[in-house]
């Protein structure tokens, strides 16, 4: 058991970049964005959880893996665990960096603000 938990802690080094960074941005997302920007906080939600969730799901199947290969299992099908654990993951990095953007873009009027770009460059012209 105590060389599972090495195991874990080691992993866990690794991706606590990727969990601060998750944690912190659903801090400020739920401090900042609730009020002003429902559908930002809404996507911010999803992507950031699925950030911390990837890196949890990392730590755990990779120690749980290591765990299995320690006590000698049965390798080939420990690889094809593995595979299928990596693409869940990529695919949930992929869903998160997508959430993360239309958080980004959400809730902005580009009309409105395209229009206001404009003007400003139209009064820049006139004004010379």
């Amino acid at each position: 058991m105590s060389q599972m938990i090495a195991i874990t802690l080691s992993l866990l080094i690794g991706t606590l970049p990727q969990i601060i960074v998750a944690t912190v941005g659903l801090i400020l997302v739920h401090a900042k964005l609730k009020q002003l920007h429902p559908r930002a906080y809404f996507y911010g939600n999803i992507g950031l959880a699925l950030l911390l969730l990837n890196a949890l799901w990392r730590v755990l199947s990779q120690a749980y893996l290591q765990a299995h290969i320690v006590q000698g299992q049965d390798r080939l099908a420990l690889t094809n665990m593995l595979t299928m654990a990596n693409l869940a993951g990529f695919v949930v990095q992929i869903g998160s960096s997508v959430f993360i953007l239309v958080a980004l873009l959400a809730d902005r009027d580009l009309a409105k603000s395209s229009r206001g770009a404009a003007q400003q460059i139209v009064a820049a012209v006139r004004e010379p």
